[in-house]
């Protein structure tokens, strides 16, 4: 079969629906590593709201009222971004034991070369991951239009969204939780935490049955 012959035989293939790498997707490659990969939760930083607040903070022209409502505001997003990925932290220790797992914070590029988070959201010296990476990331979902409300999202090591079999992203919102906030603000996000990463170590799980 010459060149010309075997370039229209993968293009037919293309358009019928067949790919001769399907066998090599990344959903593939990552779901026959599983008992090599690591599971790393990429906790909120809010690193963006926190610089932009900061910049109008160094605004020389900026009131020194206007800088003091700045620098409690500054500190009260520091204090709920701590308090949640603390919670977030807690959840995936009690909830969560379907693969080995490890933390960093959302500004993390090269996760094969990083710093882990210990469970006092402190810095460990940097460590070379080995194997493979499953990331999982607080946000929108990209690849499941259906979906767009902030969920739990599954990612490779690029953070691009991985499909079937890898579970669904995992909604972080619901009728429960609105409820909850509404009678136990101070402990809802807990409860919606612990379910929410029940659901998903039970959907890993599965995946290794």
């Amino acid at each position: 079969m010459n060149a010309k012959a075997i370039f229209l035989f993968s293009l037919a293939l293309v358009f019928i629906g067949f790919s001769p790498l399907r066998g090599q997707s990344l959903e593939d490659s990552l779901y026959n590593g599983l008992d090599r990969t690591i599971l790393i939760v990429r906790l909120p930083s809010q690193e963006k709201k926190m610089q932009a607040i900061k910049a109008t903070i160094a605004d020389p022209e900026l009131s020194e009222s206007a800088r003091a409502r700045l620098q409690a505001q500054l500190e009260s997003v520091q204090m709920e971004t701590k308090l949640k990925n603390l919670a977030i932290l807690e959840a995936f220790d009690e909830n969560f034991d379907a693969m080995p797992i490890g933390f960093v914070y959302d500004t993390t590029r090269n996760v094969y070369r990083t710093d882990l988070l210990n469970r006092q959201l402190e810095v460990t010296e940097s460590v070379d991951i080995p194997g493979k990476v499953i990331q999982l990331r607080f946000g929108r979902p990209v690849l499941y239009s259906g979906s767009r409300a902030e969920s739990m999202v599954l990612t490779d090591s690029e953070l691009t969204d991985l499909g079937h079999p890898f579970p669904k992203p995992v909604l972080m919102t619901g009728f429960g939780y609105g409820f909850n906030k509404i009678l136990a603000p101070e402990t809802a996000f807990e409860k919606l935490l612990e379910k929410r990463v029940k659901k998903l170590n039970r959907k890993l799980e599965e995946l290794f049955l």
